[in-house]
């Protein structure tokens, strides 16, 4: 009893490494896949150059609040007076200046600072997006590459069928209906082979048109290897979707969502770059008032004069210092501080509107998201006791067929019907897998994309 329970154990342990390892086969390409679009895509490109452009700026922006210091040097003289004696005069002057307060620069700086703040954000966007697309592509590309492998291995079983009809045919023992029907059936499995494969070379399109490559950067038969035996098939794409801890996340969030009024509360980065454009649009609309700013400065001077500019600095040479505090205020404007307080409020509200839109149609897709999540995990239950229910046919037709109580067109008919089943599962699961991901990026859950 221990030694088969021993056998058992280790033979299933082998076959929980096999599928692991299969399943770590399709993560490797997957990783691959990504690393070559975060390398060539242009989009991720361009974003890292405005980024690193947008950290420039601000840092620009910052510099202007600081204290800034000139110098000049000179040689000063006055040609309508040199016969009177008037001698040259050499001259180097300091001047520092620092806008204690400059509204001006102040809304420059924090604007910089906001948008760097969205360039950052839409950085994170692009790469999770990205993310989302490649596993998007790549699921779709290996439920066509399963498809194929199923449409062969039916058209394998049809083609020996059809082999052994035609022979039983020209010796009279079948009829001519069988016959046609054996053949019917081989040419519908080749004609559903060609749609199959057409469907593959779609979705490898697509990987390359995303990739900007003209070949796939992994050997397609290694994929075609992955799914050669079915019996692990949806133990591999279950092991390469991680459905279930997806599925964990999703049921506390639509417990939360079916009581969460306020938009305000969701963390997600597309929730984020609508938060920060509004905090950029009300920074910006205080410019709307510049006419009204209140202007603070320091300013001093040292000027060093000499006759000679070889004497600057020494003994011979006089020193000037000037210190002085500098405010202006606006005193009057004929009525414009009433409008343009008027245009500024007008110009927060419309960033604030224009939030909360985006914010309402972020949130419609999620509630959009939840129900049809809803729908696809109904019809995977349905899938799964579809399956369920082919495999006790198509073993009760193998018993059927070997006891000669039954054709092998029927025993064919059952097998199709089998892997058709699992083919629609796999697709269900695979779709499943992109929506939960993409629900839970849209509501900022940290998961593996």
């Amino acid at each position: 009893m221990t030694d088969t329970f021993s056998k058992v154990y280790f033979i299933t342990f082998i076959f929980l490494i096999t599928i692991e390892i299969k399943a770590n086969t399709l993560n490797d390409v997957y990783n691959d896949l990504v690393k070559e679009a975060l390398k060539d895509s242009y989009e991720y490109q361009k974003i890292n150059e405005e980024l690193e452009q947008k950290k420039s700026q601000e840092h620009t922006t910052f510099t202007k609040l600081l204290p800034q210091i000139e110098a000049r040097l000179s040689k000063e003289f006055n040609p309508d007076q040199r016969e009177l004696g008037i001698k040259e005069e050499g001259k180097l002057s300091l001047e520092l200046e620092y806008p204690v307060y400059n509204k001006r620069n102040i809304i420059q700086h924090n604007t910089a600072l906001e948008e760097l703040k969205g360039l950052e954000n839409e950085k994170e966007i692009i790469e999770t997006e990205l993310k989302l697309n490649i596993r998007d592509l790549f699921g779709k590309y290996i439920v066509n590459t399963i498809k194929v492998n199923y449409v062969i291995r039916s058209i394998n079983r049809a083609t020996q069928n059809y082999k052994y009809i035609e022979k039983g045919h020209k010796i009279g023992r079948i009829s001519k209906l069988d016959y046609l029907r054996a053949k019917a059936n081989l040419d519908i499995l080749l004609a559903q082979l060609n749609q199959e494969i057409l469907l593959k070379h779609q979705s490898k399109e697509a990987i390359l048109n995303l990739l900007s490559k003209r070949s796939l950067p992994y050997d397609e038969l290694l994929i075609s290897k992955v799914f050669e035996k079915d019996v692990n098939t949806l133990s591999i794409i279950d092991h390469f979707n991680k459905n279930i801890p997806l599925l964990n996340k999703f049921k506390t969030l639509q417990q939360k969502l079916l009581h969460e009024k306020d938009t305000n509360r969701f963390i997600g980065l597309q929730f984020k770059k609508n938060h920060i454009q509004e905090q950029v649009d009300i920074i910006k609309s205080d410019t709307l008032k510049s006419g009204e700013w209140v202007d603070f400065d320091i300013r001093a001077s040292l000027t060093n004069r000499t006759e000679k500019l070889s004497d600057i600095g020494g003994s011979k040479s006089s020193n000037e210092v000037i210190l002085g505090a500098y405010l202006t205020v606006p005193l009057f404007s004929f009525g414009s501080s009433f409008s343009s307080s008027n245009e500024q409020h007008i110009a927060k509200t419309l960033a604030k509107k224009k939030r909360k839109q985006a914010d309402t149609k972020l949130i419609n897709s999620v509630y959009k998201d939840l129900s049809t999540i809803k729908t696809i995990q109904d019809n995977i239950e349905i899938q799964k006791e579809l399956v369920n229910k082919n495999e006790i046919v198509a073993k009760l037709s193998f018993k059927s067929y070997q006891l000669k109580k039954s054709d092998l067109e029927s025993l064919l008919t059952s097998e199709k019907n089998l892997l058709n089943s699992k083919a629609k599962l796999i697709e269900d699961e695979m779709r499943l897998s992109s929506l939960l991901r993409g629900f839970l990026f849209k509501l900022g859950e940290s998961i593996e994309y």
